[in-house]
This record gives structure tokens, sequence and C-alpha cells, in this order.
């Protein structure tokens, strides 16, 4: 929709979306290299300069790394043992609503991303 109204081919924004997504995994890849986890910064290196040069499989990748960690968070932030070591450390444990306040919308820009590199294919009849 917003797309057609200020005329810009559905292509043009892709690419640009799969652009910054490319820099941000070669900021990324050079930031774990700095943490000596080369194999990682190896992966997020290839897929940051396959997003730059908007390759097929790295818009894949990419969208599949958003996918998993639209999994992921929301396990690891709503954990009994989390919350356990919260207390045993006499930290404050967040509730359910300001878990969700935050996690929510964050999963939505990471579905909505992931839906942006790789939007689903027509079929052929």
């Amino acid at each position: 929709m917003f797309i057609k109204k200020i005329n810009l081919p559905p292509f043009y924004f892709r690419r640009c979306v799969s652009i910054a997504f490319g820099i941000c995994f070669l900021l990324a890849a050079v930031c774990l290299i700095y943490t000596e986890n080369y194999i990682v910064a190896g992966m997020f290196l290839l897929l940051g300069f396959g997003l730059f040069m908007n390759k097929a499989w790295a818009n894949q990748g990419a969208a599949w790394i958003f996918v998993l960690a639209a999994i992921v968070i929301p396990v690891g932030a709503i954990n009994p043992f989390n919350a356990g070591d919260l207390m045993a450390r006499q930290a404050e444990v967040r509730t359910v609503p300001q878990l969700l306040a935050w996690i929510i919308p964050l999963d939505l820009a990471l579905l909505c991303f992931a839906w942006l590199l790789d939007p689903p294919r027509k079929k052929k009849n």
C-alpha cells in the first residue's frame, strides 16, 4: 500500500532493507572478531556480504535468523529459572506485563524483518 503511493517498486524497497541489514551483519561480524568468536563472525561476515550483494541465499538465511530469534527471545525471557536466579541475587523480578511490553513489539519487528527479506513466493499452478 505505502510503496505504491510513493511510486517505488517493491524491489527497490526490499533492496534498501537488504543493504541495511547487510551493514548490520557486517558490523556484528566485526564486533564478534574482537571477542575471538571467529566461527560466528565468519558466518555473519558471509551473510553480510551476501545481503549487501542481494543474494537469495543470504536473504533466506537472514530471514531464518530473525525467525529463530523471534522464537528464542521469549523462551529465554519468560523462564522460571531466570526468575529464580534473579531472586537469589535479590534483584527485582519482572512481572509478565513488563516482559510482554518489550517482547511483543520486538517479536513483531523481527517477524516483519524476516518477511521483508524473504517474502512468500507465489505458487505456480
